[in-house]
């Protein structure tokens, strides 16, 4: 007896595996078809169908394959494949030919709780093929059927496994809310040897295409021998990876603030010349998926929202003060802000469907 042409397919009609929103609706459903054919009218001693989260990263330390790190996150089995009859003995009829069953996982809103969505970042330089080699971080939801059949006289029982990926995003609503109030402005504040420092960040939340205004009260420095070149103020996005013993942040710049950032003549303190001036930035493309640099000289900025996989990886962001010296050295200072990466439509549409996808507004002040 042979099993074979297994396959994972959504349910007719339907463009995707999933009904529901994680981290928006109270639950989120995973249903589809599980196919395969038989050589033989002969029961099968099982079958089953998984969900499987897993996250995992890479770090390319040199010119060896990256270290890679994973863990198993969630697994949920099917309680029930509609469609084919358990017998008796545990073993599941099958037909010879074509077998078709259907499966749903639901997942409720205790189990939604800390599951971060899909992401995979590939940070490379490289292009074309070789993108794949650089240090990683991923987030992947599989649907795994596992069929065991029976041994006989003369043959032993084989285990076959067939895999579909599912793309599962997060929303956060809470934080989506907060983004369209006016009051999450934070600061880039404080001394630091040689500058003195004071920006104010007009937006500590905010989203795609979401503008985010900068002003920069004053830097000047504190000792009179210093003198600075530049200023400038940016968004920056950290993938920190951690494998094994081994640590590594990636910066990102994602967007940097037009304006002019310029030294006031008239506005002098304590004798030092005070740089002072307003900007703004927004990030106006996302990545998606898929790694960048797949195709040489892309302009995809791979932005997205924070996440984070406790001993594996985390991506955070930041709003940034740049400031060069005359000398060349260079200092930053940030602040922790929050990006989503969501665009204008599907932002419109979470807020007006939060109450009645069961998400309360107070969440957002907490």
């Amino acid at each position: 007896m042979a099993i074979e042409d297994i396959r994972i397919e959504h349910i007719p009609g339907q463009s995707n595996f999933t009904e529901g929103l994680l981290g928006l609706t109270p639950v989120l459903k995973i249903a589809g078809t599980v196919n395969f054919s038989s050589t033989k009218s002969k029961p099968i001693k099982s079958i089953k169908l998984i969900l499987v989260g897993t996250a995992s990263c890479g770090l390319k330390l040199d010119t060896r394959e990256p270290v890679e790190q994973s863990s198993v996150f969630l697994t949920r089995s099917a309680d029930e494949l509609i469609g084919l009859v358990k017998q008796a003995d545990g073993s599941v009829a099958v037909k010879k030919g074509g077998n078709e069953c259907t499966f749903e996982i639901v997942l409720s809103a205790e189990d939604m709780k800390g599951l971060p969505g899909s992401v995979e970042y590939v940070m490379s330089e490289r292009s074309g093929e070789n993108a794949s080699k650089g240090d990683f971080v991923r987030v992947e939801y599989s649907l795994a059927v596992q069929i065991e059949t029976m041994g006989g006289f003369m043959s032993a029982s084989k285990k076959l496994q067939e895999m579909e990926v599912v793309d599962i995003p997060r929303y956060n609503v809470p934080s989506l809310i907060r983004s369209q109030q006016t009051d999450t402005t934070v600061f880039i504040s404080g001394a630091t040897a040689p500058l003195e420092y004071r920006v104010t960040v007009s937006r500590g939340v905010f989203s795609l295409s979401q503008m985010v205004n900068f002003k920069v009260h004053h830097v000047h420095t504190i000792d009179p021998k210093a003198t600075i070149k530049s200023v400038a103020v940016r968004i920056r996005q950290d993938t920190t990876i951690t494998v094994k013993d081994r640590k590594k942040t990636v910066h990102t710049y994602l967007a940097s603030a037009a304006g002019k950032f310029h030294q006031e003549e008239a506005k002098v303190k304590g004798g030092k010349v005070v740089w002072v001036g307003e900007g703004n930035a927004t990030i106006d493309s996302t990545h998606v998926k898929k790694s960048n640099g797949l195709l040489a000289g892309s302009q995809v900025i791979d932005a997205f929202s924070g996440v984070k996989v406790e001993g594996l990886f985390e991506i955070q962001h930041f709003a940034e003060l740049l400031v060069v010296m005359k000398e060349g050295k260079e200092f930053k200072f940030v602040t922790p802000v929050e990006f989503l990466a969501v665009d204008e439509e599907t932002k419109e549409w979470m807020i007006q469907n939060a109450t009645k996808l069961g998400v309360r507004f107070a969440e957002a002040e907490e």
